[in-house]
């Protein structure tokens, strides 16, 4: 998986990781046998986490198996993977409104973006 950063300089504090990436042919035939897709893979995918989290960036890739099955792409500098990973536990307790992002993800959960 080729990652191209687009981030140049420190991102403000509540948003989002600028990092990029396509997902390669191969890992993206992975994504598209999947059984029970729930919509079609995209080839470029953008971190979802916090700015400046540190560690590798992860992108939502797809939900399988009728959505119980979520897939992400993960990189860093040296190489990238398809993997299926489970969706964090955390649930905002104003909104009622449930993290989506993988589970052990690094800073702010979705719902505080």
């Amino acid at each position: 998986m080729t990652m191209a950063d687009r981030s140049s300089q420190a991102a403000p504090e509540g948003t989002r990781c600028a990092a990029a990436t396509t997902v390669p042919h191969a890992d993206f035939e992975v994504l598209l046998g999947l059984r029970h897709r729930v919509g079609l893979p995209q080839r470029d995918l953008r971190c979802e986490l916090a700015a400046d989290h540190g560690g590798r960036h992860v992108a939502f890739a797809l939900a399988a198996d009728g959505g119980d099955e979520w897939w992400w792409a993960s990189w860093d500098a040296e190489r990238g993977e398809v993997l299926r990973l489970e969706p964090c536990d955390r649930v905002c307790p104003d909104e009622h409104d449930d993290c989506l992002l993988p589970a052990g993800h690094a800073g702010l959960h979705s719902y505080e973006f």
